[in-house]
């Protein structure tokens, strides 16, 4: 009986050292050779370091003889000891080992980590993992029994070693080019590494985020930029004010650019009282030139550079209260020409900007210039003199090199050129050689390269006029007695100067007098106003051939037609002044498309019209004068749109400034207009 007993005993002892029973620790059974376990790993690789074939996720144990019912071991002598189930064996000087302390079903002799009762072997771990984020730590191998759960890793490992062993979240370095310390959206360019989780923590970034932040400390601030306040109580006209500051600031509660873009900001006035201005605007060499008349110096030469203070006479021509009257200014070479009167006659002067360097061209001679004009770097104009008449002269603006081109119609008679016009570096005009009409010539600058392009033979005598360049081709009107007057091109000779097309069929006009501005150019077509019999005077176009000349828009229908005029093209825009038959004349734009041509602004209300006069182009906006039927006449300024087209300023409130000579300046306007006070000289501010 005690026999069955203790049989029965170590049959349950060694059932428990059975993979999977209560002694046994994930992993740790061995092959009977000792070595490692190589089982199948569930990551995506070995780990560094660990051998071929070894299993990532489970320790493996020490080459040891495993425990078994039936098992051979070596006592301390060298006697080898044959045990049979459930007992030990003995011999000479052996040691008991029928002990089992720790109650794991194995003695204390064959139990390789004696004390531990559930665990039969010593094991070695590969990888340590302190913090049980599940990544390892990267420590050396080691040697312990399996019951030590700092070193038993039942986790799949991670391929590279654990950053942080202390910190569960952190296993990784990750690399940031980026920085939002203040998680405004607007990064900052800052490189480094972070021992990280899944992905890089809040405030560092892989890759840029929106704009550039110039200030990274504070959310509210990521872009600088140039602000400008707005007084919501202030009059109309003066609510804009400009701050001349860039800052780094807000998203919201700034004006930028395109908010404000300028159209409320007051003119400057830039003249003193007493001065008059009797002539337009000439812009050279970073200021304005224009006739200035005072009570003491008379009508005389003045520049400003836009400031009141740098509003100066540059030369009294004709000493004393005398006018020199000086007008038809043009730059050539860094020189600006203008024809004055120091009390000898009217003649061709020039100034570099100073007194001293204000003189008379050809003293010597009695030349009467008009009609000045810069082509290819010389000056062109239509002289008078005595034994030649009006012919065509040019300067390089030294004495010996003011001389007479050609004399066309030879002796006394004069030409009379007139339309000179700038081709391409060819200078073309109009003339009459004595044949009883004028003719198109053209000129190279020699006597003989000054020609007669094509003799207009069958013309009455109206001159032709309306010249316009487009590319190397001339465009112009002109009349003759079986077509009336139509439009007109040139390539310079006579086979290819020909009437585009008959655009009234007959002697009656297709082209009428169409005063400022009568041809316009825009998008590779020149625009026009025509009028064809049917349709009355409307606004056209042309690409130069028969079939591409057509009405853009029959804007007011009927006979009477619309009466477009005053063509100026803005930033790819035509804009012009047309009467629809309701709204009197207004501010009109096209694109060159019948749905395109609109009206911009019935300014003012009714059939009676604005007034509209002297459209100037500056910069990316069109500047005129214009009445209301409030502001009477003041300077207005439009974008093309309808709420941005505004008066720039109610200059005299006692009844009209009556603003004239408007000239670009840069990209600002010059102008003169009455104040209460009298005539003063405006120029609106730079732009935004």
């Amino acid at each position: 009986m005690k026999a069955l007993i203790a049989m029965s005993l170590f049959i349950t002892f060694t059932a428990c050292t059975k993979p999977g029973g209560k002694g046994s620790a994930q992993g740790d059974e061995a092959p009977a050779t000792g070595e490692e376990t190589g089982g199948t790993d569930k990551s995506s690789g070995p780990l560094p370091g660990s051998p071929a074939g070894k299993n990532d996720k489970d320790v493996a144990s020490e080459t040891s003889p495993s425990p078994s019912t039936d098992s051979t071991t070596n006592d301390s002598s060298g006697n080898t000891n044959t045990g049979g189930s459930g007992s030990t064996g003995s011999g000479s000087g052996n040691t008991s080992a029928t002990a089992d302390t720790d109650m794991d079903g194995v003695t204390d002799d064959q139990d390789l980590c004696p004390g531990e009762n559930d665990a039969l072997r010593v094991t070695r771990y590969k990888l340590t993992d302190a913090d049980g984020d599940g990544y390892a730590d990267g420590s050396q191998s080691s040697q312990v029994c399996p019951s030590n759960t700092a070193y038993t890793l039942t986790l799949a490992q991670v391929v590279y070693s654990d950053c942080d062993s202390t910190d569960a979240t952190k296993w990784q370095t990750l690399a940031y080019s980026h920085r939002d310390a203040d998680n405004d959206g607007h990064s900052i360019a800052s490189s480094g590494s972070l021992c990280t989780g899944a992905s890089l923590p809040a405030g560092y970034l892989a890759a840029s985020l929106g704009t550039t932040d110039c200030d990274d400390s504070n959310a509210s601030y990521h872009t600088v930029a140039t602000y400008y306040s707005y007084a919501s109580d202030a009059t109309t006209s003066d609510r804009y004010s400009r701050l001349s500051e860039s800052a780094c600031v807000p998203s919201s509660g700034y004006g930028n650019v395109n908010a404000y873009k300028e159209y409320r900001l007051v003119p400057n006035v830039i003249s003193s009282a007493g001065l008059n201005i009797q002539s337009g605007f000439a812009e050279f060499a970073g200021k304005v030139y224009f006739q200035g008349n005072s009570s003491t110096h008379g009508a005389e030469l003045w520049a400003t550079d836009g400031t009141l203070a740098g509003t100066t006479l540059v030369k009294d021509i004709y000493t004393g209260a005398s006018n020199s009257s000086p007008s038809n200014f043009e730059s050539v070479g860094g020189v600006l020409y203008f024809t004055a009167d120091d009390g000898s006659g009217v003649r061709l002067w020039k100034t570099d900007g100073t007194t001293a360097g204000t003189v008379k061209v050809k003293p010597s001679a009695s030349v009467v210039p008009s009609l000045l004009i810069n082509v290819n770097g010389t000056l062109y104009f239509t002289g008078i003199e005595s034994t030649t008449g009006a012919e065509l002269w040019k300067s390089d603006g030294t004495e010996i090199g003011t001389t007479l081109v050609k004399d066309i119609n030879s002796g006394s008679s004069s030409s009379s050129p007139a339309s000179l016009t700038n081709v391409n570096g060819i200078l073309y005009f109009a003339a009459d050689d004595g044949n009883g009409d004028f003719d198109l010539w053209k000129s190279d600058g020699t006597e003989s390269g000054t020609v007669k392009v094509k003799d207009l033979d069958n013309m009455t005598d109206t001159v032709p006029s309306d010249f316009m360049a487009m590319g190397s081709t001339l465009f112009f009107s002109a009349e003759l007695s079986d077509y009336g007057r139509e439009l007109w091109k040139s390539d310079g000779t006579d086979a290819g100067t020909v009437m585009v097309k008959d655009i009234r069929v007959g002697n009656s006009d297709g082209l009428s007098a169409a005063g400022a501005a009568p041809f316009a150019i825009l998008g590779g077509y020149l625009y026009f106003r025509a009028d064809n019999g049917t349709s009355g005077r409307e606004l056209w176009k042309t690409d130069g051939t028969e079939a591409g000349t057509m009405m853009v828009k029959d804007v007011r229908t009927g006979l009477n037609g619309s009466t477009p005029g005053n063509l100026t093209t803005v930033n790819g825009t035509l804009f012009f002044t047309a009467d629809n038959g309701t709204s009197g004349t207004e501010l009109w734009k096209s694109d060159g498309t019948e749905s395109g041509t609109v009206l911009v602004k019935d300014i003012r209300t009714g059939t009676i019209g604005s007034s509209m006069t002297s459209l100037t182009a500056v910069g990316n906006l069109l500047y005129f004068r214009a009445h209301d039927g409030i502001h009477n006449l003041e300077p207005w300024k439009s974008d093309g749109t309808e709420s941005g087209t505004i008066i720039v300023k109610d200059i005299n409130v006692n009844g009209s400034s009556d603003a004239f000579s408007l000239a670009a300046f840069g990209q600002q306007l010059v102008f003169v207009a009455t104040t209460p006070d009298g005539p003063r000289i405006h120029l609106t501010p730079a732009p935004l």
